[in-house]
């Protein structure tokens, strides 16, 4: 919880300065927008100046701080407008949600992971059923032809590449899931 007045944070709770890592002194001569992560600061700041004005700001946002030692901190923030010694200030809550963003991304990569598991399982089964046509189509020249046509090694060849990518998909199926 802090209070941000004139562009710094004139108050600060205890869990706020433990996770940013800054002084009371730290605080109230650094300007606010410097805390921020570059990639947000506009967002941030922007938002800020209206709530000020009184304009009308969505509630919660997230976004990046940045600590005195340089970590990276990912915030849930809400801010009221309140009247501070006589002036406009913010009143801000803000929660740590850095381990959230950590577990969201690590979710998401493992759906991305499934989503390829999926598509490449199915591809293999489409590429194996190729590989079965074939297979048969092969098998049935090789039932009537004997073994000393001039054709008969090459078909035995194509057999074996075929035996070769049937097994290839089958451990890409094996991968897959």
């Amino acid at each position: 919880i802090f209070i941000i007045q004139n562009d710094v944070i004139r108050f600060a709770n205890r869990r706020a300065r433990t996770v940013l890592g800054y002084t009371d002194e730290d605080l109230s001569t650094t300007a606010i927008a410097k805390l921020i992560h570059p990639k947000d600061r506009k967002q941030v700041v922007t938002r800020h100046r209206k709530k000020l004005k009184g304009e009308k700001v969505p509630g919660t946002h997230s976004f990046r701080v940045i600590s005195k030692k340089g970590k990276e901190i990912w915030v849930e923030h809400t801010a009221v407008r309140i009247s501070w010694e006589g002036q406009p200030a913010t009143l801000n809550f803000v929660r740590n949600i850095t381990q959230r963003r950590k577990l969201d991304a690590q979710l998401q990569f493992a759906a991305r992971l499934e989503a390829i598991g999926t598509l490449a399982g199915g591809i293999a089964h489409a590429f194996n059923n190729l590989l079965m046509g074939i297979q048969g189509h092969i098998s049935l020249l090789l039932l009537d032809l004997d073994s000393k046509h001039p054709h008969y090694p090459a078909l035995k060849k194509i057999e074996n590449a075929i035996q070769g990518g049937a097994e290839l998909t089958s451990q890409l199926i094996g991968s897959a899931r």
